[in-house]
């Protein structure tokens, strides 16, 4: 009978995954994909649950609620006037009649975004004056399949070219730009490319994200890289959508969700903690990220999180993500059996496999393989005959500290026999590093910090460095801990006084408050094209600094890195297209 047992366990398990699966094949299949559906899944499954299928409102915020108001305004503009006689008045008109009051909770806020829309809207009108061009149509729905899933969208507008081609424009009024090569990899830009080509065809010809706010157009194409990515990207949502258990995923974005006070994921503690520091002028919002960022180097800081100033994509950042997500599902195997196998690791492996920023397709397929060796390896050394299931993983913290709070996900956390926890933090450096520098790495100061703040009775930290297949552990005191935290709080205060003064400054006088400052990043910055130091950078310090970034995890860098362009896809895109 004890034979029997595992066998039966096993068949028990498998006719219940089957069931579940019928029922999901015939009532849990998405018709029709849009970004806005794509985009609130990627961000968290419940929120998608939340919105999608159970039909919750979703509340306006000033900048979701500007940016709906703009795009309706220009869209009666082309539909209803002729640009050579049309007047700042009657725009303005446009935009008084199509105002939404309720995205504005206060007098002062109405009034700062209804002067911001008229500067924008007269910037508009001189541009189409001194720039005609013939508007063929405005918030056209199209429809299309990527791959093998119906996907629908809504085109901002189309102009037709003199040569009978035509150009697609899609219109932006938050405040973070990307650069070209940052548009030729955003998800948004790709899959209204790909509907673009479905829906035009041959005559389609350009397409433009245009920045309202800056008079900016920025040229979007896409790659074969891109187009794959996309496509796998599509084709996972859809399949998860559909067989996926849906949970919540905890994050910096939680702060700005309507369904926060609802979630499963923050019953102990519905305050929104991150977003009332965030809204405060003399309380910073932190991650390990962005105050190593600021250490770094000031300048690049600045064009990141102040000036918005979007970065390319890399192909580092893209197999630590990789590895990340793969061991993310890995340690929460609830199959059948004792431990998973090495068949499923390789299987999730390729599943989250993200291939952008490589610099070829050979080079994406040689470091393809060369990671699937790591996983081998890895399942060999640290999970054939010692698997056990994770406590936790990607666990997101949100704590105050001090007078600011500072955010971030700890990787792994396995809860030992004596009840004591270990974390495990998974690196894809380049370089394997040395005991005493895992001993002084301050991201580990910031988890063992968090972890006591969270009374997680944590008993040691380990770096797992994949590519070498090697780990290095460490423990801290209290007065590691407790120095840390005064040493956080002198970094923020000053992050805080820097930042406030340069709100009251010219530009070119904010720039010197955050000076450039040579690193061993620097090789691989994207702002070094621009930098002042870059020339000394490149003869005098070309053999200290690295030209590959061994940080390989962004997830808990500030929101507006993507909150503004969700926010406003979400508002615009959604009505009728959902």
């Amino acid at each position: 009978m004890a034979r029997g047992a595992p066998v039966l366990k096993r068949w028990i398990y498998w006719m219940k995954k089957l069931a579940k699966n019928v029922y999901r094949w015939f009532f849990a299949c998405p018709d029709r994909l849009s970004f806005s559906k794509i985009s609130s899944y990627l961000s968290c499954p419940q929120k998608y649950e939340f919105e999608f299928k159970k039909k919750k409102t979703v509340k306006y915020t000033p900048m979701s609620a500007y940016g709906t108001i703009i795009h309706r305004v220009l869209e009666a503009f082309h539909t209803d006037y002729d640009v050579k006689t049309a007047s700042e008045d009657e725009l303005f008109q446009l935009l008084d009649e199509n105002w939404i009051p309720a995205g504005f909770p206060t007098k002062e806020e109405d009034e700062r975004f209804r002067a911001r829309g008229r500067d924008l809207l007269r910037r508009y009108l001189a541009h189409a004056r001194e720039n005609p061009a013939e508007v063929w149509r405005t918030e056209l729905f199209v429809t299309g399949k990527i791959g093998g899933v119906d996907v629908v969208g809504q085109m901002d507008r189309i102009d037709q070219e003199p040569d009978g081609t035509y150009t697609i424009i899609d219109y932006k009024t938050g405040d973070k730009k990307l650069s070209a090569e940052g548009a030729q990899n955003d998800l948004q830009a790709n899959i209204y490319y790909l509907l673009g080509e479905t829906s035009i065809g041959k005559k389609f010809k350009n397409f433009f994200f245009w920045y309202l706010e800056r008079d900016e157009k920025v040229p979007v194409t896409i790659t074969d890289e891109a187009r794959k990515e996309t496509t796998r990207v599509v084709r996972k949502v859809a399949h998860d959508m559909q067989y996926a258990d849906v949970h919540p995923r905890k994050g910096v974005l939680c702060n700005w969700c309507d369904f926060y006070e609802r979630c499963p994921a923050w019953k102990e503690r519905p305050e929104r903690l991150y977003k009332i520091v965030r809204e405060s002028e003399d309380r910073m919002g932190l991650s390990y990220s962005k105050m190593s960022s600021y250490e770094n180097c000031p300048m690049a800081y600045k064009k990141l999180y102040i000036d918005k100033v979007g970065t390319k994509p890399k192909w580092f950042f893209s197999i630590g993500h990789t590895v990340h997500q793969t061991m993310e599902e890995f340690y929460m195997y609830d199959g059948p059996l004792a431990e998973p196998s090495l068949s499923w690791l390789l299987k999730l492996y390729h599943e989250h496999w993200i291939g952008r920023g490589y610099d070829s397709k050979q080079h994406e397929e040689e470091t393809k393989r060369e990671a699937e060796g790591w996983m081998r390896n890895y399942y060999d050394k640290y999970v054939k005959g010692k698997f056990r299931r994770a406590y936790a993983v990607e666990e997101y913290f949100e704590l105050p500290l001090g007078r600011h709070v500072i955010i971030g996900y700890i990787d792994r956390l396995e809860q030992n026999d004596d009840g004591t926890v270990s974390l495990y933090d998974y690196k894809t450096d380049p370089v394997m590093r040395t005991q005493a520098d895992v001993n002084k790495d301050r991201q580990l100061f910031l988890y063992a910090w968090a972890c006591k703040k969270l009374g997680i009775p944590l008993r040691d930290q380990t770096l797992l460095f994949v590519k070498f297949n090697e780990h290095i552990t460490t423990t801290h005191t209290e007065k590691d801990i407790e120095e840390f935290e005064q040493y956080v709080i002198r970094v923020a205060d000053e992050m805080v006084k820097v930042e406030r003064a340069a709100k009251t400054l010219p530009t070119a006088e904010a720039d010197r408050l955050f000076p450039p400052k040579i690193n061993k990043y620097c090789g691989g910055c994207d702002y070094l094209p621009i930098c002042p130091k870059r020339e000394e950078i490149l003869t005098q310090h070309k053999d200290k600094i690295m030209h590959k970034v061994d940080e390989t995890k962004i997830r808990d860098r500030e929101p507006e890195s993507v909150i503004v362009v969700s926010d406003e896809s979400a508002a615009v895109h959604a009505p009728g297209v959902n």
